[in-house]
Parts: C-alpha cells; structure tokens; sequence
C-alpha cells in the first residue's frame, strides 16, 4: 500500500480475503491486483488518511478525525468490527471509545493507540500477542489494555 499526501491510498498485490481495499468489483476473484488501484472509500466520502498498516492479510487505516477503518480477512477478529466476517472495503471500527492517534497489524491482530493515551487490542492471542494475559482466542472487538492504563502511552 502506499499513502498519498492528499490522504489517499493505493494498494496491489495479494487480495485473497479484500486486504488491499478495492470493495467488490464484480469481476469474480479478486485474488491479485497487479497495479496500484485507488483504496474504496466511498461509503465515508473519501476521508483523508493519515497512516495506514497492513497485517498478513488484513489492512487498517486512521484518517485525520481519529476514526478507524479495516479490511481484509477477519478469521481472528483483527478487523474489530465485532464479526469474523472478511470485508472487500474498509468499514469504519465504531466500537473504539476515543479517536484513534495510530495503528499497527500483525499477523493476525491489531493494536491501536487513541489520542487520550489508551492502547486497544483485537484480533488472535493464541500466542498472547495481546497483551492480555495468558494465550487465548482473542477478540473480535477492540478491548483496552488495562495493564498500560497507569499512564499515557505515546
């Protein structure tokens, strides 16, 4: 993927599960997209993004009013959008509780921290990557890290 100054975003490549955004086309497989196409924003009247991260095989992206979009597979719930439902186009993460400051993917979750210092997590913790304690299934919604709630984090 790649951020434009003008707060778009063009992605290619793997599009297994909708990770690079385009929404659904109507061409059949979507499988690889093999040059830079414009990510599709419309349903939110083309916000202006900020920064974007890409995990394994989901994508999130935060644009200038603190505000969370994700796509891509959602096999562990990485999307945070409270279903394990794959999305083709970004849709807006609205159970975040405070404007979100930044983002980043790993493989199989999310993690983001909100301009109040608070870190969020969501997706996988079969390893633990969480943070919430001992490995588990992990979460389909965005859940505060209390352990890092002592102070605000940057």
């Amino acid at each position: 993927m790649v951020l434009c100054r003008n707060g778009e975003v063009y992605s290619w490549g793997n599009n297994d599960y909708g990770q690079c955004g385009g929404g659904n086309t109507g061409s059949g497989s979507m499988a690889v997209i093999f040059s830079p196409r414009l990510v599709n924003f419309e349903n939110y009247y083309r916000p202006n993004i900020l920064q974007i991260d890409c995990g394994s095989e989901h994508s999130a992206f935060v644009d200038d009013i603190g505000r969370l979009f994700t796509c891509g597979r959602s096999q562990h719930g990485q999307l945070g959008l409270g279903s394990f439902s794959d999305e083709q186009a970004p849709m807006y993460v609205s159970k975040v509780p405070d404007k979100v400051n930044s983002i980043a993917c790993g493989s199989f979750h999310t993690l983001m921290l909100t301009q109040k210092g608070e870190v969020y997590v969501m997706g996988s913790n079969t390893n633990g990557q969480l943070g919430t304690g001992p490995p588990s299934k992990g979460s389909p919604i965005p859940i505060l890290l209390e352990e890092l709630s002592f102070s605000k984090m940057v």
